[in-house]
């Protein structure tokens, strides 16, 4: 799927199995993440996300239970200055959960070409990959740039430690500075 997050809504699980989204399950201290195990929507700004309410959270209801939908943590600056070392702070949600510095039994751990800068056919075909498909799709974070309000976090795309950030008021595909190698 892709365009304005207006154009979707949340509904009961479908009955064809093909049509189901699959969740993988985290326990984090006193609450439960449900994270989807696919990108459900491309091509959607942060600011399409955030006037919807989906950015920190948007009540929604699925076979009459009421969730919270929200996007992943990621940081708000790279870590240490480097696009591929992840985010900081390191204890956002998606280094502990997506490139599994936090050892959850049952999550794929990546290996080091799903981190490394370089992309090709391992990363596409990686058991990691094809678990949390991130290969050549960016995930939206929460955070925002620590220098700067009008820059967004967001994840994945040639790495899965991959750290970017875009400027709202550039494209939406051109990032601020390019990742390094």
């Amino acid at each position: 799927m892709s365009g304005s997050m207006a154009n979707y809504t949340f509904g009961d699980t479908p009955s064809a199995d093909a049509n189901k989204l699959q969740w993988v399950k985290i326990k984090d201290g006193d609450k439960t993440l449900l994270i989807c195990d696919r990108v459900i929507l491309v091509n959607v700004s942060w600011d399409d996300l955030n006037g919807q309410g989906y950015v920190t959270g948007k009540t929604v209801t699925i076979d009459g239970a009421k969730y919270k939908c929200r996007l992943l943590t990621g940081g708000s600056n790279r870590r240490n200055g480097d696009s591929y070392a992840g985010g900081t702070p390191t204890n956002n949600e998606w280094d502990r959960f997506i490139t599994r510095e936090e050892v959850i039994s049952g999550l794929p751990a990546p290996v080091s070409s799903d981190l490394d800068s370089s992309t090709n056919s391992t990363d596409l075909n990686s058991a990691h990959n094809k678990f949390w498909n991130w290969f050549y799709v960016y995930s939206w974070c929460q955070e925002t740039y620590a220098e700067g309000a009008s820059i967004r976090a967001r994840r994945g795309y040639n790495s899965a430690r991959l750290w970017d950030v875009v400027r709202l008021v550039q494209s939406e595909r051109e990032p601020r500075f390019p990742p390094r190698p």
